[in-house]
């Protein structure tokens, strides 16, 4: 079981390595401490972010790592990768982005 989970850890730290030399522009999806974590411990904070989104409107209007925090709807247009960075609700997250646009590809980093 461990081994499985160290696995898929793995695989998701090393799509942000890949879109860290890409530098294929993409949207992060939660502004909380766990993305916070993530920005600090991965290569996610060298990929090519063009915005944070967050459902909390707290949150929403301000910055993080200098790009703004912006409401889901921004997606509606947009065609690429979302990562997603949620501890808790990273499953509702991915339904909602679906809802919004159905040719994002979303991407879980746990």
């Amino acid at each position: 079981m461990r081994y499985v989970e160290q696995s898929i850890k793995n695989s998701q730290i090393d799509i942000l390595s890949r879109l860290a030399k890409t530098q294929e522009e993409i949207y992060v999806f939660g502004a909380g401490n766990y993305t916070l974590r993530l920005l600090a411990s991965t290569d996610l904070s060298r990929c090519n972010i063009k915005a944070f989104i967050d459902n909390d409107t707290n949150k929403q209007g301000r910055v993080l790592e200098n790009r703004p925090i912006v409401t889901p709807e921004i997606l509606q247009q947009f065609i690429g990768k979302v990562i997603v960075c949620s501890a808790l609700f990273a499953k509702e997250i991915v339904e909602q982005i679906s809802l919004i646009n159905p040719d994002i590809q979303s991407v879980v980093v746990r």
